[in-house]
């Protein structure tokens, strides 16, 4: 009898430790969704923000060619 209450009670300790190991994974892999959804997000606004500033010094350099080149047909 004792034997069966003993092995019962190692049993009920493994489940509940197994429970606890698969929560403990559980979060961990929600952290690491997050983790990667952030960076993701992340990256998305440094092409976003890369972009904008690109477009940005295109229109600059294309102003600055067209008032020299204005410029350039004033003194011919």
């Amino acid at each position: 009898m004792r034997h069966k209450e003993r092995k019962g009670r190692f049993e009920e300790y493994i489940r509940q430790e197994r429970d606890a190991t698969e929560a403990r994974v559980d979060r961990l892999e929600n952290l690491m969704a997050e983790m990667i959804k952030r960076q993701m997000e992340r990256d998305r606004r440094y092409e976003e923000e890369a972009r904008k500033e690109k477009e940005e010094r295109a229109e600059r350099d294309r102003r600055y060619e067209e008032e020299a080149r204005k410029e350039k047909e004033e003194r011919a």
